[in-house]
């Protein structure tokens, strides 16, 4: 019943947490030209084509949406939105739908196990392949050269 009631950003921002996890990979993804600055722009093309999602929907807000949907997120007001902003959007929403183990940290590399594929195939897949032959009718000659028909383009210089 509590997420029935948000509005807003904090709609988005539910869908995000669940989505991304933490802010900084919302963050990340939105990002798309790496200027450590997400542009209105950015934060309109990165929420419908990288995460696909419908944000005029989601957010239930009257359009014009995206204006003042990224001056909730845009709490500084410096025209672009940059890593703290999505923290400081909703703090609430991302630590309780939110997921702080993500992303999953490695703690070891992961090495595959190297197995002998001599061992494991069918004896008959131990044969050396078999070169097809290409049958040639013998009323078109072969150039000695290039083993090309005469009708082909061995030769097309003048």
């Amino acid at each position: 019943q509590g997420t029935l009631s948000l509005k807003g950003a904090a709609r988005l921002v539910f869908v995000l947490a669940q989505v991304c996890g933490v802010p900084r990979m919302a963050y990340l993804a939105l990002d798309s030209n790496r200027s450590g600055r997400v542009s209105m722009c950015e934060f309109d093309s990165g929420l419908r084509l990288r995460f696909g999602l419908d944000y005029e929907a989601i957010t239930a807000m009257e359009k014009p949406v995206l204006r003042p949907l990224f001056k909730e997120f845009d709490v500084r007001k410096k025209g672009f939105l940059a890593e703290e902003d999505f923290g400081q959007c909703c703090p609430e929403i991302w630590a309780n739908y939110g997921r702080e183990d993500w992303p999953v940290p490695i703690l070891t590399p992961f090495v595959p196990e190297t197995r002998s594929t001599e061992h494991s195939l069918p004896p008959s897949a131990h044969k050396e392949p078999v070169q097809p032959t290409v049958a040639r009718s013998s009323s078109q000659p072969t150039s000695a050269r290039s083993g090309t028909r005469s009708g082909s383009l061995a030769g097309w210089r003048s």
